[in-house]
């Protein structure tokens, strides 16, 4: 990786104490707490040519164009978001938003109203700094999302230039502290920050519903970039390649009955009313060597996810610590629109095969029961922040297929309204960790996962996604979600790395622990079939 020549806050970021001096001929920024930033310029030597773009845009709005590097939009040999991301280049820094499994306009759920274009984006771009979450004073970075003016239509990419990056799920341990558990047993034996934001003040965005690539905001660097990748994708077919990565098969240390016991205890504590429902997850963890770009890229191809985010610590060049996440959610946490107030919530609890039968899962009670707690449980999150009287249940529930992930998902959609002045850290204090994978109620399942898991999650189960500087923002929940923590080299790969990969199950009355311990089986299958994969072998998933 390419060294800093100087530091300084980035485009947009907030000040903080800096990794680097910062440039003489600038003010060093007065520090935030629990926020750290650093720039990192572009590598030497890459291009840095503007990119034409079409006609002028009016002011504020995104600036769209198709960079003639790339051909025309829409060619058929322009590879897609997820080929071009494992020919991405190793010495260059890499954020990414991945919707594998677009639905196509007016396409139907099983027994539901219709899917939108909220899958429909990808977003590929070349982090130009980034922000480091450290504590819970300040989640997300200043000013982030209310940047340019302007209501792009409804074809317009949702990012324009913004942050791309994860928060953790123990940031939320902070945000409730009455939620951590008194006997709390999950070792903290992981170096996870509590969140990452990458700063990318240009992106290209790929519209899957018309194969069109689009430069927006300073894009030149992400388009150059871009166009680097295609013509290394066409190139990667000759024979005699690397091999991309090695993953060992992820295997969790603790027995099945250390889970099960956890399940029965779980079941005692709502025999007892403690709480009605909680997730309960166990972590899988293995040696890795490799590019973390091409394992997404492969895990992708085939989980196709709807909401798939990759974000990696921009390291200074010299060989050191990084980590990087590769989350492949099917579920949206949040999405809505800083300027207009509207939020939405989309929960998700029950799961059949594709194969199955979606009228039999919209029936089911126990899964009915479970998204019902939910929904309950985000309709009050969003009510402290809310105007009154706009939180309503758009979606009461409905089937969607997940064809990458071979399954059938029940949800349901909860929107609101912003009370006047909320801001996105607000929101996210208000609803964050998300209400499927704590339980409910939230506080009294967030202690129960404190002291029944044998390791704190990390990056799991919290959120990843973007915040673009014209108002609009999306969020996972950061379940089907890698981590990869090791030494990263000069040429961008991971050596002497660990990776982790959490699954887990939602317990209530009825649950039997063996049958739960099976269904977190199934859900690790993904992960453990890259184990040991090689270029161009299929990688498989199911389950959430």
């Amino acid at each position: 990786m390419c060294g800093i020549g100087s530091g300084h806050a980035a485009d947009g970021a907030p000040g903080g104490s800096l990794e680097t001096a910062p440039v003489p001929s600038e003010p060093k920024s007065a520090p935030v707490p629990g926020i750290h930033s650093i720039v990192r310029p572009m590598p030497t030597g890459f291009p840095r040519n503007p990119v034409p773009t079409s006609p002028p845009a009016p002011p504020g709005d995104p600036v769209v164009c198709v960079p003639p590097a790339l051909g025309e939009a829409g060619a058929i040999d322009l590879p897609g978001p997820i080929e071009l991301v494992a020919h991405w280049a190793s010495e260059t820094p890499l954020a990414a938003w991945v919707s594998g499994d677009a639905a196509a306009p007016g396409e139907v759920v099983e027994t539901g109203a219709g899917l939108s274009g909220r899958s429909r984006w990808s977003v590929l771009a070349v982090p130009t700094g980034w922000v480091q979450v450290t504590d819970e004073r300040s989640i997300v970075p200043a000013g982030a999302g209310v940047g340019a003016a302007g209501a792009p239509g409804p074809d317009a990419p949702p990012f324009v230039g913004g942050w791309i990056g994860w928060l953790g799920y123990d940031l939320g341990r902070r945000l409730e502290p009455t939620g951590q558990g008194v006997r709390a047993r999950a070792a903290s034996d992981r170096d996870w920050p509590l969140g990452l934001w990458l700063r990318c003040p240009g992106a290209m965005v790929h519209d899957a519903w018309t194969g069109r690539w689009q430069a927006v905001g300073e894009a030149s660097s992400s388009a150059s970039a871009l166009a680097a990748c295609v013509a290394s994708a066409r190139a990667a077919r000759a024979p005699g390649r690397v091999e991309p990565f090695r993953l060992e098969t992820p295997a969790d240390p603790h027995p099945r009955e250390r889970y099960e016991a956890g399940v029965r205890e779980a079941l005692a504590r709502i025999g007892a009313g403690e709480v009605f429902q909680v997730n309960l997850a166990r972590r899988l963890s293995a040696p890795f060597t490799g590019d973390t770009r091409a394992l997404f890229a492969a895990l992708c191809a085939r989980a196709r996810p709807r909401f798939g985010c990759y974000a990696e610590s921009v390291t200074t060049g010299a060989p050191g610590p990084a980590h990087a996440v590769l989350s492949l959610s099917p579920e949206l946490f949040l999405e809505g629109d800083l300027r207009t107030g509207e939020v939405a919530t989309r929960p998700m609890k029950g799961t059949r095969p594709i194969t199955g039968d979606a009228r039999e899962l919209f029936e089911a009670g126990k899964d009915r029961a479970e998204l019902a707690m939910i929904v309950d449980l985000m309709r009050n999150d969003l009510g402290r922040v809310a105007r009154f009287g706009s939180v309503r249940v758009a979606e009461a529930r409905s089937i969607e297929r997940h064809a990458g992930g071979g399954v059938l998902q029940a949800v349901a959609e909860v929107r609101a309204r912003l009370r006047e002045g909320v801001t996105l850290d607000e929101l996210l204090r208000a609803t964050f960790p998300p209400g499927s994978v704590t339980g409910a109620p939230k506080i009294r399942a967030m202690r129960l996962i404190d002291e029944l898991e044998a390791s704190r999650r990390g990056p799991y189960c919290g959120a990843s996604g973007f915040i673009s500087d014209h108002g609009r923002f999306a969020f996972n929940v950061a379940i089907r979600t890698a981590g990869v923590l090791g030494e990263r080299g000069r040429d961008g790969r991971f050596r002497r790395a660990t990776l982790d990969y959490s699954v887990g199950a939602g317990i209530v009355a009825d649950s039997v622990p063996g049958d739960e311990y099976d269904e977190t089986a199934q859900k690790a299958w993904a992960i453990r079939s890259a184990g040991g994969a090689r270029p161009g072998r299929a990688l498989g998933g199911a389950g959430a």
